[in-house]
């Protein structure tokens, strides 16, 4: 492993999420229910994750298996998008200017964000540049940093009425800076910006096709269609579990990352019996469950018992048992 000596002297990086599931929705799913039902089928359970931790999949790219994923343009992270809708920014049209300016070294802005300066496009300030040992020049914005915590520390459904994020806590500055160390080993010639070809060949097997059309590349892709070297760190930091290995005393592994990760841990999911988890690496552990404990809040699964119509709290919202009266209608 590539070693990379952090900063112990950088205060934590805080940021929070919003665990709340909009109005907007829940009557989505009321209404696919509804299709659902109409079609003979009358007990419903759903499970719905937070917007937050939603957004932050598809800005991230996460569990995206095909090349087909399409950059989400209403996706609210994608900070050409945020730059577009406030007024006081530049316009899209001059951003490809905007991303090749660097920080001015020097002047402090009065936002900020985890505890550190961002300048007025939200990106981040010198102070949180050198405590990450990041080059004085990047462009890192605040919404992909936003992103990579509510995908972390979002706890959802693993199972059936089992909520865990994979992290309780993630040191953001620890993490990338110790992607940054492997990051500028790998990409040495030091380059500004890469085609797809580059990145596959000198990214160590972490980057696959699909990661060029999420709304993280697309945010980092130049005019001619290549990639930004802060795009390439924040996937690379991302899929590569650099905060994991960081192993910052301010990161945190829930039991179910532990156990993605082969760790000894309290979780232990329905259907696999001890003597399968014995058997098994932790490569093999982590490969084999991770899809199919992942995507449980992604289906709708039937269900033949009254409940309440819907359950909600900070974590998950559950709907149940959407439009009574249509199983009574059929007596």
């Amino acid at each position: 492993m590539i070693s990379n000596t952090m900063q112990t002297t950088y205060k934590p990086f805080e940021i929070r999420s919003d665990y709340s599931v909009s109005y907007e929705r829940i009557e989505a799913e009321k209404e696919r229910i509804k299709n659902i039902q109409s079609q003979g089928q009358y007990r419903v359970e759903s499970y719905l994750a937070p917007d937050s931790y939603e957004n932050a999949t598809s800005y991230l790219g996460a569990y995206v298996t095909s090349g087909n994923f399409k950059h989400d343009t209403n996706n609210p992270l994608s900070f050409k998008n945020d730059i577009k809708a406030e007024e006081s920014l530049i316009a899209k049209s001059n951003m490809q200017n905007f991303l090749n300016t660097s920080n001015p070294a020097g002047i402090s802005y009065k936002n900020t964000f985890g505890g550190y300066s961002i300048d007025e496009n939200a990106f981040m300030g010198q102070d949180f540049l050198k405590a990450s040992n990041l080059h004085s020049d990047y462009k890192i914005h605040k919404n992909a940093l936003q992103a990579i915590n509510d995908y972390f520390t979002t706890p959802i459904a693993r199972e059936k009425d089992v909520y865990y994020p994979e992290f309780e806590s993630i040191d953001i500055i620890a993490g990338l800076s110790h992607a940054n160390g492997e990051f500028n080993f790998l990409f040495s010639d030091n380059k500004q910006h890469y085609t797809k070809e580059e990145i596959m060949q000198k990214g160590n097997g972490v980057f696959d096709a699909s990661d060029f059309n999420t709304p993280l590349m697309q945010d980092y892709m130049t005019e001619n269609g290549e990639f930004k070297r802060e795009g390439i760190l924040l996937m690379y930091a991302f899929k590569s579990d650099a905060f994991a290995r960081a192993e910052s005393p301010h990161t945190k592994l829930s039991e179910y990352g532990k156990f993605q990760r082969g760790m000894p841990s309290e979780y232990s999911p329905s259907g696999i019996v001890e003597s399968e988890k014995e058997a098994k690496s932790p490569e093999e552990i982590q490969k084999e469950n991770k899809d199919k404990l992942m995507d449980y809040y992604l289906k709708a699964i039937a269900k033949d018992e009254s409940e309440d119509i819907h359950k909600e709290s900070k974590y998950y919202s559950i709907i149940r048992d959407i439009l009574k009266d249509s199983k009574k209608e059929e007596y």
